[in-house]
């Protein structure tokens, strides 16, 4: 069938010149109506065969598709050999390793899952409870200037004399929050307006602790634990004691 289809499309021409050629020798030359009937004859034969053409190049291409799909096939069947060949307590034991390797592989997925979302919330949490913190704080610390500004606003000429005084000596000389107090009542002013003054000037008591740690070093020897009691005894706490000696060199 394939080499007749071929004979035919390569060799059409010659086909119909015969054609041709039997019909002028057989009726003593053909008409125009007979001509057309070849040629509608010749052209069917073409369409045939271009069919048939193309039905066999579709066949090959099926034929290659299933010898693909053959060898695909035959792969897995070869890759599957060895499971069938094995005896029945190998297999057991092959599923029983690969179920556990799942379920292992399930459970570390999940306590991961669980440790991220844990992380995720303690860390939101922790968050949160900052900025509940810093917001507390910094109300506080509006409140308080507040309450501050009002005080002032408020303030008597002793506890306004009395706050200058303090800022006085701050300039010179260092001083512990106790102890200035303890200087203004020296000076006379009540317990109440001492209070009142320390209390509503701008000062860092700790940076005052190591300026009088260093005005100590600068005029005699201390060890640190001696420098430690000393600023202590001048009022200073203990842990803005230690900062200042450690800011001191010691």
């Amino acid at each position: 069938m394939k080499s007749v289809g071929r004979f035919i499309k390569k060799r059409w021409k010659y086909i119909l010149t015969a054609v041709i050629a039997l019909w002028i020798g057989s009726a003593g030359g053909p008409s125009q109506s007979d001509l057309d009937q070849v040629n509608a004859k010749v052209k069917s034969l073409q369409k045939q065969v271009t069919t048939k053409t193309e039905t066999v190049a579709s066949l090959k291409s099926d034929v290659s598709d299933l010898e693909s799909d053959k060898k695909g096939l035959q792969a897995k069947v070869d890759e599957a050999t060895p499971w069938f060949q094995m005896k029945e307590e190998d297999r057991k034991k092959v599923e029983a390793e690969a179920k556990a390797a799942e379920e292992k592989r399930v459970a570390d997925e999940k306590a991961a899952r669980a440790k991220a979302e844990a992380e995720a919330k303690a860390k939101a949490d922790a968050e949160a409870k900052k900025k509940a913190q810093e917001e507390a704080a910094a109300k506080a610390a509006a409140d308080a200037e507040a309450k501050k500004a009002e005080a002032l606003e408020q303030a008597s000429a002793s506890q306004n004399n009395a706050i200058r005084a303090a800022q006085d000596y701050l300039d010179y000389t260092a001083f512990s929050k106790t102890g200035l107090i303890k200087q203004l009542e020296y000076e006379g002013y009540s317990a109440a307006d001492a209070k009142f003054a320390v209390e509503n000037i701008e000062v860092d008591w700790r940076e005052q602790a190591v300026k009088a740690a260093k005005d100590y070093l600068d005029y005699t020897s201390f060890s640190r634990s001696g420098l430690i009691q000393q600023l202590t005894f001048e009022g200073h706490s203990q842990a803005d004691a230690e900062y200042a000696a450690t800011q001191a060199g010691l």
